[in-house]
């Protein structure tokens, strides 16, 4: 259905796709891997006719649809050749309905003049059930009325996959990282819809970096590393040691390590969480997991102010006012979020200027007049220095410093947010699915460098995350939320069985 031939692509000189060559078949999930900055991104933005391909002087190559040339310029382009992507950055949008975000350009309406198209009314009724629709049709059940601000992260992520099925002339639906923010249930569900999908004769491209999927749901898989397509295996000759292998070009070592014997001194209280308290401890590394919406992420984001809460907070026994950052930040207390977009990025300022943001009365060093902070010019020499080494012990993948955030993938955007953590040094970090998004290799280096924090800086790290493996292998303890409450606490030589079922209520409370 859709042939790329000698596809490249360059950004200011810099080669990021290099004669690409590749065929997709319709009815056929097709998956795309590659470690954070392989070209995946740039890909799928000319295919989706994203304005920075065109605006950065466009792309060389044929892209053929039907056996016939076709030009992507735009995103209208894009989507009368009937393709369709959900984005990794989810694109929603802020005080608008479930229904009006996946009707958006295409709503129903009562009656039409094509006159004065734009005057026409709106038909509620129609615009709800074709909303009810589409999310039934990938296992989504909410309220098409809800405002899209009320829903989760993942019930987000259905909403934007609900609105480009919707598109009635649909051939190809690109999926960027798609499970990324969802449970386990919730994922099982959507590779199954994704099966369905390619049955009604759709091609899928999906790209995702947990390889058990890909494993599971493709008939074919590609894989990109430094903007080459290395290899392409069919569904006989998958193998998650040839694609890591691909992928990276060198061997990976999970990072793993034994649990701390000796208990620390109580360093935060949290109590009140619904009649559960919880005891976080100096110098460990603690797991907090859940399924979605059982009250893991309003600890942290309680906390910070960023949803409203009503448990109590102590830090080595002073009470803590719930959204107070700057008495938060200044007892070393901080937070990276797992959505980067909204509250963890500049988007559009520069790399070096993420990594130091907020941090900078905490390293005199990024500063001219070391005596007055206050009034001080920054030392660009000293920053540009400290980024570019954040840039090489983190392998971030970027221009320059002076690249614009936005400019990197996704995987990329998370290691900016690792290193300003890092150059901030708290003495208690949560940190909200760090490895959301990434590739398998970059995994186990942000994995490596929150031990790091801990063990050489004596940083309490809390990470959040569905990953339960990845928990299991890191933490002292994890800590299990049901229903709001602080439910089960594994330590010690955890159970991977025990604390999935633990997920659903089941176990010893």
């Amino acid at each position: 259905m859709l042939e790329l031939k000698h596809l490249s692509k360059a950004f200011d000189g810099h080669t990021v796709l290099n004669d690409i060559n590749l065929t997709i078949l319709p009815g056929k999930v097709h998956g795309l891997i590659g470690a954070n900055g392989s070209g995946k991104s740039t890909l799928m933005n000319i295919l989706n006719g994203n304005e920075t391909i065109a605006r950065s002087g466009g792309y060389t190559g044929r892209i053929l649809l039907d056996g016939r040339d076709i030009t992507i310029q735009n995103h209208s382009q894009s989507v009368a050749c009937g393709i369709a992507m959900v984005h990794q950055e989810l694109a929603l949008f802020s005080g608008m309905t479930v229904t009006e975000n996946i009707k958006i350009n295409r709503e129903k309406t009562r009656f039409s003049t094509l006159l004065l198209p734009e005057l026409s009314l709106l038909d509620p009724n129609k615009n709800v059930r074709d909303a009810q629709h589409a999310l039934e049709a990938i296992g989504a059940h909410m309220d098409p009325g809800q405002v899209i601000d009320a829903l989760s992260l993942n019930q987000k992520q259905f909403v934007e996959l609900a609105r480009e099925l919707d598109q009635q002339n649909i051939r190809l639906l690109i999926l960027d990282e798609p499970t990324s923010s969802l449970n386990i249930t919730e994922t099982k569900a959507l590779l199954s819809c994704i099966r369905e999908i390619a049955d009604r004769g759709i091609a899928v491209i999906f790209i995702s970096h947990r390889l058990e999927e890909i494993m599971q749901v493709c008939d074919t898989v590609s894989v990109l590393r430094d903007g080459t397509l290395i290899s392409t295996y069919e569904k006989a000759d998958f193998s998650v040691g040839k694609f890591a292998d691909d992928m990276v070009g060198r061997k990976i070592v999970k990072t793993q390590r034994a649990a701390k014997e000796q208990k620390g001194d109580v360093l935060m209280q949290l109590s009140q969480i619904n009649g559960t308290g919880l005891d976080i401890r100096e110098g460990e590394v603690l797991g907090i997991t859940g399924l979605a919406g059982q009250g893991q992420e309003l600890l942290a984001e309680g906390l910070f102010g960023l949803k409203p809460a009503s448990f109590q907070a102590r830090f080595k026994g002073e009470k803590l006012s719930l959204g107070d950052n700057s008495t938060l930040t200044a007892r070393g207390i901080y937070y990276l979020s797992d959505d980067r977009a909204k509250t963890s990025l500049f988007r559009e300022s520069p790399v070096w200027k993420n990594m130091i943001f907020g941090t900078e009365l905490r390293h005199r060093e990024f500063l001219r007049w070391k005596a007055c902070p206050a009034l001080s010019l920054l030392d660009r020499k000293a920053i540009q220095a400290h980024a570019q080494a954040m840039i090489e012990q983190l392998n971030i993948v970027c221009r320059s410093p002076d690249a614009p955030v936005r400019e990197l993938s996704g995987g990329n955007q998370q290691k900016v947010c690792i290193a300003r953590a890092l150059t901030f040094a708290p003495k208690l970090l949560f940190v909200n699915e760090p490895t959301r998004g990434i590739d398998i290799y970059s995994k186990e280096l942000i994995l490596d460098w929150l031990l790091k924090m801990n063990e050489r800086d004596h940083t309490t790290v809390i990470i959040t995350s569905g990953e339960l493996e990845e928990l299991v292998r890191v933490c002292d303890r994890v800590v299990v939320m049901y229903q709001g409450q602080v439910f089960q606490t594994f330590e010690g030589e955890m159970d991977l069985e025990e604390l999935t079922l633990s997920l659903y209520g089941r176990g010893n409370a």
